[in-house]
């Protein structure tokens, strides 16, 4: 499937010859990776469990010999199994993350913090949104509100990642002031009923909606209600379509499913 978003949703051809930023949502089953790409650079967030899936999804990405950076997004497995195979396999220049998510993965790396922005290129960075790690300015509920919320920003399109996060952070999110809106927002925690609140769904209002999941996992996700939340969005799924690639000039911005 191919599609383009602009002003609203539309169709266009993508040229192999196009020179485009990449971001793709990677099918690894249940659990999330997501390889940002421009000017020769790559970067993956978060590496899909630990049966490898990440890992052999990378070659069919464009990824064969090595990464600018893996960051991880929080400690879950899910995120983070893959991560040690990963980097035996894989020449990687950088490994960021909460110090104690690294720790936990028993990697060593540098600490990326609320503020902090990776640029790939002049037109492509990957900002942290949240939450605050070296100040712990605040307590969380749960581990998965302390995910790094992440937004990749290719010109003027806008890609918003918000790892596991539940209720608590996307209340906080907008409480915070930051402008959310994006073009494509990655379902937070996979579409589980405990994210997705009606509040930040209409924060984000996003044209794309993408769920990383695993055909029939055990959670139900994503779950129809939350997916129901979304209506006027298309919604792409990797359980159904595999992985999802968004392309952008910086003006414009495609999508594209595998299956």
């Amino acid at each position: 499937a191919l599609a383009a978003i602009a002003a609203g949703l539309w169709l266009a051809v993508l040229r192999p010859g196009d020179d485009l930023a990449r971001v793709t949502v990677l099918d690894v089953g249940q659990g999330l990776a997501i390889l940002v790409q421009d000017a020769g650079r790559a970067v993956l967030i978060d590496t899909g469990p630990a049966d490898g899936a990440g890992l052999r999804a990378l070659p069919a990405a464009g990824v064969r010999a090595g990464l600018d950076a893996v960051l991880l997004t929080h400690a879950d497995l899910d995120h983070t199994g893959g991560a040690v195979a990963l980097l035996q396999r894989l020449e990687v220049d950088a490994v960021l993350g909460d110090p104690a998510v690294l720790a936990v993965a028993g990697l060593d790396g540098s600490a990326i913090d609320i503020g902090d922005r990776v640029r790939l290129s002049e037109r492509v960075s990957i900002e942290v949104l949240a939450p605050p790690i070296v100040t712990r300015g605040r307590a969380h509920e749960s581990t998965n509100d302390a995910s790094l919320v992440l937004l990749v920003t290719v010109g003027e399109r806008r890609i918003l990642l918000p790892a596991d996060i539940e209720a608590s952070a996307e209340a906080w999110l907008i409480e915070s002031g930051q402008p959310l809106a994006a073009d494509v927002l990655v379902l937070p925690h996979h579409g589980s009923r405990t994210s997705s609140t009606p509040a930040f769904v209409e924060a984000v209002a996003p044209a794309v909606a993408v769920a990383s999941a695993g055909a029939g996992n055990p959670f139900g996700h994503p779950l129809p209600e939350v997916l129901a939340r979304y209506e006027g969005a298309a919604v792409l799924r990797t359980d159904l379509h595999g992985s999802v690639t968004l392309s952008s000039d910086g003006e414009r911005l495609w999508w594209r499913t595998e299956r």
